[in-house]
């Protein structure tokens, strides 16, 4: 049988250690790495499963922004908070 110093024997202990650190730590920080990258990726999800309900084609005659506010306020459902004219047309 042979022993080992208080050296190695300290070596050995750390590297074991290490080696289930390791084991229990890596699963959480590649779970994080995962999502992380899906929450990176968000917005070009949302506007490829939205695009439907993000954009629309113009279609019917232009209505004043005076016109457009006063038809929202008429919803007693809901509250108006602002509203900013188009940069262009859709």
């Amino acid at each position: 049988m042979t022993t080992c110093t208080p050296r190695a024997a300290w070596g050995n202990l750390l590297r074991r250690l290490h080696f289930y650190v390791g084991l229990f730590v890596g699963p959480f920080i590649f779970f994080a790495a995962l999502t992380g990258t899906l929450y990176v990726a968000t917005p070009q999800l949302e506007n490829a499963l939205y695009r439907h309900a993000l954009h629309t084609d113009s279609v019917g005659e232009l209505q004043p922004l005076a016109e457009q506010i006063a038809v929202a306020e008429k919803n007693r459902w809901l509250r108006f908070a602002f509203a900013r004219r188009a940069s262009g047309a859709g």
